[in-house]
């Protein structure tokens, strides 16, 4: 061997052995790019909540110590700290700035009033070791937003110990968290910088958030180690180690699979000694445990399904426990709360039961927390199972849409055992394979009566036709007018409904707004099924129908109005209204026939089969056929249609201000809500137009500019209109029996007709060169998604 190849094989080996020592380094310090992690959704642990005082006796027993009654409008909670032997509620008592000092059982040990000067804010402090309080103050002597900052200290008995101190360094900036380590140091986070101080306001380290990304949280986690929560611009959640001496990122992990609006009020909590987690993640939605490498985060506590809501941070006190303050019992179906829902309260976190049966749920809709309370009621009902959701929305580290990588999952048999899907996605599914029938289900299953539920709303219908989703909760739409109007509404063409419009008064209002825009945005969900119609899964583009919706809405356009008038002012001067309205329950129906002074006309739709109204809804269920739990996914979907759920109508948290589909709870729904529209507590003082309000809204402030709190003038709503319940019902009933489910839209196909019309409505294009451009990309989209299935 020659010593030039020797040679050459000595540089060869060297190189490679840095290259291994250079990418060992890079992996043990999390630099060889993002790491990432997903969350592990289904939580090991039973959660167990237990109140410890309520407000009520709370704020009896502060009253008692303080020597006086506690004036509401004065009184103001503002964060809670825990110290080394008590904890502690910084508080606006009275108009007074005050810490109030508790013992384990939340018992009021003392209550200091601090000399704090009005033109001061304070909304941080921090007890230390000796038991005296840091106040971190903001100046307001030149305005609200002047954010100009101070660190004042004092003793146990609120005397100040010594002058406060400007803190510069703050100037301008929004402070998000302050963080102290029990150690001499406090951290003060804003949304780009990390600024460190000793307890004497000398600043001892400060750095800057790299890339424009939003500092969240920190914690110090050892003597020179910062972790740090932050988000980038495009909303994605980052877990940062960071060396404070070496001002040096150590490592770096990207969390997925959590929708990025949870992350924007999200904080770290440090765990308590003895506790084995490196640190907890507390969202808006969750809290999450991150284990002590900090490479895995995993769901501790779900606080929606719990129905837990916590207006302060969690505090960690115990190996696995919490407490906070706020309430729960939300997802009980609460409609009202009081101060004996609220209070303190303790959370204890233990493992959970083994041979679980674990139910996963797929996800692509919104109001993702209704579907998470169904889930905690279930558990609640159901200890022997699990349930885990898979929010396909909020999945990173792919550039498939939501719905494709859904559907991948489920292709595959890896995907969830139940989906909930939103309106925009129904018309891929309605005659897919891909879930299981539930008709069949409900003829088999004879624990179940389907006869109890409304048979045209839930999915199914009087027909018996096979049907893979269903929707729990329900509202209609269509037009309503007075009965010598909206009873001739049948079943119309464009033509057809274009002959029964000119035949109406001149003066009749079609919608609030009936621009040719705004028009052909109220007509179009009505027609188009007619104008894009499904034979054996392909789609066909009537031209015609288009022309003659489009030149329908030309025809009757009438310029936007000048100024809005109150629908009561519209009927007292005898205006003629046919309204595009969503009914979400009886006490909008009796809201509109009081428009129409009892004389409440049919509520249809022209271009459904028979003038029905359309049965909507925001969230359908269904039971994906490789599930290989299919018993277990039925019986959740039953409980969706339980008076577990329906009768919980009156909670928007779980009905999503929509009407139950089982008849009994429907009733009792039209039941409360006849009672609370005679009582005038009803929605009907929102129904009226946004000019109305505004004018409320002016008169108010013109009573507090002015001094003159007196009453404000009488508006023009009319008084309740005396009906009979029974005769309401009936009515009503009507209208819910006659709707129908239509063919799903297809969103992708409405998007591109309303994209490019706005060119025409706009003036800028003819209708014939829009209409051009339609087809072509109708018939693009058509080719490109023919092997859909659709």
């Amino acid at each position: 061997m020659s010593l030039r190849f020797e040679r050459w094989l000595r540089i060869l080996l060297r190189s490679a052995l840095a290259i291994l020592l250079v990418a060992e380094l890079f992996l043990l310090l999390g630099c060889s790019g993002n790491r990432k992690t997903s969350i592990k959704s289904t939580t090991s642990y039973i959660v167990k909540f237990q109140m410890n005082k309520t407000l009520a006796n709370w704020t009896e027993a502060l009253s008692g110590v303080i020597g006086a009654p506690i004036r509401e409008s004065d009184t103001d909670f503002i964060s809670m700290k825990k110290g080394m032997n008590a904890t502690y509620v910084l508080a606006m008592i009275n108009s007074k700035t005050s810490v109030i000092r508790m013992d384990e059982g939340y018992g009021i040990e003392s209550v200091v009033s601090l000399d704090e000067k009005r033109e001061r804010l304070t909304k941080h402090f921090f007890p230390i070791g000796d038991e005296s309080v840091f106040l971190l103050v903001q100046n307001s002597e030149e305005g609200l937003w002047s954010r100009k900052y101070a660190l004042r200290h004092f003793d146990a008995d609120g005397r100040e110990l010594s002058s406060q101190i400007e803190l510069e360094e703050l100037d301008g900036t929004v402070i998000r968290e302050i963080d102290f380590d029990n150690d001499h140091f406090f951290h003060v986070i804003t949304s780009s910088h990390i600024f460190i101080f000793d307890t004497e306001g000398i600043l001892q380290n400060q750095f800057s958030s790299p890339d424009k990304t939003t500092f969240l949280s920190m914690l110090k986690i050892e003597d020179d180690v910062v972790m740090i929560l932050s988000i980038d611009l495009e909303g994605r959640p980052y877990l940062i180690t960071r060396s404070l001496s070496k001002n040096k990122v150590l490592s770096k992990m990207q969390i997925t699979g959590i929708e990025a609006s949870d992350w924007y009020n999200a904080r770290l909590i440090r765990p308590a000694k003895g506790d084995s987690a490196g640190c907890y993640v507390e969202t808006e939605k969750n809290v999450y445990e991150c284990d002590p490498d900090f490479k895995q985060l995993i769901r501790c506590i779900d606080k929606i399904a719990e129905g837990f809501y916590s207006e302060w941070p969690l505090l960690c006190t115990g190996v696995q426990t919490f407490e906070t303050f706020g309430v729960q019992g939300f997802s009980g179906g609460l409609s009202e709360t009081n101060f004996a829902d609220y209070g303190f309260y303790s959370i204890v976190l233990s493992p959970g039961v083994e041979n679980k049966t674990i139910l996963r749920i797929g996800l692509c809709c919104g109001d993702t927390e209704r579907v998470s309370l169904y889930g905690g009621i279930f558990q609640r009902s159901y200890p022997e199972y699990v349930i885990e959701f898979i929010d396909y929305r909020a999945l990173g580290g792919s550039d498939l849409d939501p719905i494709t990588r859904l559907n991948a999952d489920l292709l595959s048999g890896n995907g969830p055992d139940i989906v909930c899907l939103g309106s925009e996605y129904i018309y891929r599914y309605e005659f897919s394979d891909l879930f299981i029938d539930l008709g069949e289900r409900f003829k088999t299953d004879t624990s179940f009566d389907s006869n109890l539920l409304l048979p045209n709303v839930w999915g199914g219908s009087e027909y018996e036709r096979s049907f893979r989703l269903l929707a729990p909760f329900f509202s209609i739409r269509g037009f309503m007018g007075k009965n010598d109007l909206v009873s001739k509404i049948k079943t119309y063409d464009s033509k057809g409904f274009e002959a029964f419009m000119r035949n109406l008064p001149e003066n009749t209002h079609i919608i609030r707004h009936d621009t040719d825009k705004n028009l052909f945005s109220a007509f179009y969900p009505y027609y188009e099924q007619i104008i894009f119609y499904r034979d054996s899964g392909a789609i066909t583009f009537d031209r015609q129908e288009f022309i003659n919706l489009l030149t329908l809405c030309e025809n009757f356009g009438k310029p936007p109005y000048k100024d809005s008038k109150p629908i009561a002012e519209q009927l007292q001067d005898h205006d003629i209204l046919l309204l595009n309205e969503i009914i979400f329950n009886c006490e909008y129906f009796l809201c509109f026939a009081e428009y129409f002074n009892e004389e409440v006309g049919y509520m249809g739709a022209p271009g459904i089969k028979e003038g029905s109204p359309i049965i909507r809804s925001d969230q359908y269920f269904g039971i994906s056929a490789k599930t290989n739990v299919p018993d277990d996914a039925w019986m959740f979907l039953k409980f969706l249609l339980s008076e577990n759920i329906q009768d919980r109508y009156s909670a928007s948290e779980v009905s999503g201000d929509m009407m139950p589909v089982l008849r009994s709870s429907l009733d009792k729904m039209i039941h409360s809500g006849y009672d609370r529209y005679l009582k005038g507590e009803s929605i009907r003082i929102y129904l009226y137009s946004d000019s109305e309000t505004e004018i409320m809204d002016e008169q108010i402030l013109l009573a507090e500019e002015t001094g003159n709190t007196g009453a404000l003038p009488p508006d023009n709503r009319p008084s309740v209109y005396p009906f009979s319940e029974t005769e309401a019902k009936q009515a009503f009933m009507e209208i819910v029996l006659s709707a129908r489910i239509p063919l799903s839209a297809n969103p992708d196909i409405t998007g591109i007709v309303f994209e490019e019309l706005k060119a025409f409505f706009s003036g800028h294009k003819t209708k014939e060169d829009c209409l051009s451009i339609i087809e072509n990309r109708l018939q693009t989209y058509i080719a490109e998604n023919r092997e859909a299935g659709w």
